[in-house]
């Protein structure tokens, strides 16, 4: 039985339109938040790879994955399109696949839809890269606001906008606060186990206070281990954010005290607001 003949909306909308025009996030206008394109790993990166190798194994690993990762643009399109060419993965038994490995779009701060790889090509075992894509009907006429979240657990090689042929992309609006809010911690900071992009609280954050925000949940890897810290003292943080806890179930991991993380931020600047959170 093929369930989307009898509900449309558990169909998984391939890009099917016969008048798309493709576009690079490379190039203007589109605007990319959150993470940059690293030509030597062929990948959207959240931090710069010596100094995610520099603090662990594990973080190295997550800094690949798109949390927090956003394009923006405007455009009169009646729809979006995205394609996507992914490092392979494999489902997470805990999350849902569009969470993980979706992408979801938001037109004038409301969400408009999802595009995600299908359970075959998450669960298929592949080379390198899978790809794939989708179109995303918009809700208003005229000029609309887009923002695309990244998947929050997967990967981004190459992402491609696409609208409909004769119609105009421009250049987003900008944030109220452009200074980004640092954000640090790990799995929730992350954004596990979100339904879907856009729906964790770093990027519900994000919308509510129109701030832009950089993410840097790395899932039971938030130790802030000194190359960390170096790395968030030289930030140009509009403020910090620290979920950073003690587990429990991780009697084995050695944590600075909170206030050694103040005291290396306070003295990297002394007014930048600093919330700690537990």
């Amino acid at each position: 039985m093929d369930i989307s003949k009898i509900d449309p909306n558990f169909s998984n909308s391939f890009v099917n339109e016969p008048d798309v025009f493709w576009r690079s996030v490379h190039k203007h206008p589109f605007s990319v938040h959150g993470v940059f394109y690293d030509s030597e790993e062929g990948m959207f990166l959240r931090m710069p790879k010596e100094v995610a190798r520099n603090v662990s194994s594990e973080v190295y690993a997550l800094s690949q994955r798109t949390s927090g990762g956003r394009v923006r643009f405007k455009t009169d399109s009646p729809y979006v399109a995205i394609y996507c060419e992914a490092p392979t993965f494999g489902a997470m038994p805990h999350m849902p696949i569009t969470g993980s490995h979706g992408f979801s779009v938001y037109c004038n701060g409301v969400y408009a839809g999802k595009v995600m790889p299908s359970v075959k090509e998450v669960t298929t075992p592949h080379e390198e890269r899978i790809s794939f894509g989708g179109v995303v009907k918009l809700c208003a006429d005229g000029w609309k606001d887009i923002e695309i979240y990244m998947p929050l657990y997967g990967g981004v090689c190459e992402l491609l906008i696409g609208v409909k042929e004769g119609t105009k992309v421009d250049t987003p609006r900008e944030y109220t606060y452009k200074k980004p809010i640092v954000m640090y911690g790990s799995s929730i900071t992350q954004g596990g186990c979100a339904s879907r992009p856009g729906n964790d609280y770093a990027m519900r954050l994000s919308r509510m206070l129109d701030a832009d925000v950089l993410n840097l949940g790395f899932s039971g890897s938030g130790n802030a281990e000194p190359a960390m810290l170096d790395y968030l003292t030289g930030l140009d943080a509009s403020a910090y954010v620290f979920d950073y806890n003690y587990y429990s179930s991780r009697p084995d991991r050695i944590l600075p005290k909170h206030s050694e993380i103040y005291e290396a931020l306070r003295t990297s600047d002394p007014s930048v607001p600093i919330l700690m959170i537990d």
